[in-house]
């Protein structure tokens, strides 16, 4: 039986766990995403797959019974959490960088806040309004300067599906709110991924069931097991567990650390560069999330721990 300290230990090694799979998730999803998989068909085999191995995993838990009247918010979470967000990420990092992508993510709490004020009535304090002010400009800053001639259109439509995705998560996080304190994580992460298959199926099961898989290199299929199994199922789950044993507030502090850690496996790689626009952009978002977020930190936003 393990101790406080020893939950503790690893609450927050699965959290560290969680961040560091996404932040490499940027490059791996870079690497694979129109080279050997499609938008669509991988984005397809994410929710598919985490879904089966979520209710899987369930059957050894207790069930719980969701009430009929959740089942709306379950489907539109689903939406805006995993069919709009991922699908977006996956065609948003097929166009752009990851260390873009990776800065852009990290103004979901900011987003959030923004959200939660205007759908829960939560209170719009002095600096809060700064700190969104400077988040904003920091995203904005980044998002413009690759509309330019050296970037071109289609890194500026990537950077804006990014944003896209940061902001539909953020709805998703604010919608998703009250479900959380009604049913443990695992539950409502089951359902989630069980409804956002069944909104993907129409587009996604068709180009899925004509893709070899295994027809493809090693490597690629490696990489996309990393993706679908790593990036979306056991992150999900580290993330839960950290959430049931240590404060929200220090789960959110870990997705920060995502750009870096996307920034140090892009550059090692060589598939990104770090220049001074991206590297103020990122301490903008920083700064403004900081500041946002430090008078209340609500639940939505200490949820913040991201994927892509």
């Amino acid at each position: 039986m393990l101790n406080g300290r020893s939950v503790k230990f690893w609450a927050v090694t699965a959290i560290v766990g969680a961040n560091l799979i996404w932040g490499v998730n940027y490059v791996v999803s870079k690497m694979v995403v129109k080279v050997y998989i499609d938008p669509v068909t991988l984005t397809m085999y994410r929710i598919l797959v985490a879904a089966a191995l979520m209710w899987l995993v369930s059957l050894f838990y207790q069930s719980e019974r969701v009430e009929k009247r959740d089942l709306l918010r379950l489907f539109l979470a689903a939406l805006f959490g995993v069919t709009l967000n991922q699908s977006l990420f996956i065609h948003g990092i097929a166009r752009t960088t990851p260390i873009d992508a990776a800065i852009i993510v990290t103004l979901g709490p900011i987003l959030v806040l923004l959200l939660s004020s205007l759908l829960l009535n939560d209170r719009i304090t002095a600096s809060k309004v700064v700190g969104i002010v400077i988040g904003a400009a920091g995203a904005i800053s980044l998002v413009t300067y690759s509309g330019t001639a050296s970037f071109g259109r289609e890194h500026l439509l990537g950077n804006i599906m990014i944003l896209g995705n940061a902001t539909f998560y953020a709805l998703y996080l604010v919608t998703v709110k009250p479900l959380m304190s009604k049913y443990t994580s695992l539950t409502v992460i089951k359902w989630v991924f069980l409804f956002g298959t069944v909104q993907m199926l129409p587009i996604g099961l068709k180009p899925m069931l004509e893709y070899n898989l295994f027809a493809q290199p090693f490597n690629a299929i490696v990489d996309i097991a990393f993706i679908v199994v790593g990036a979306t199922f056991l992150a999900y789950l580290f993330t839960s567990f950290a959430l049931t044993h240590i404060k929200a507030t220090t789960v959110s502090i870990f997705a920060y650390t995502q750009p870096a850690i996307a920034a140090v496996f892009a550059l090692f790689l060589g598939v990104d560069s770090l220049g001074w626009v991206k590297v103020v952009s990122m301490l903008l978002v920083c700064l403004g999330v900081y500041i946002a977020s430090r008078p209340t930190i609500a639940n939505p936003i200490a949820l913040f721990a991201k994927k892509p």
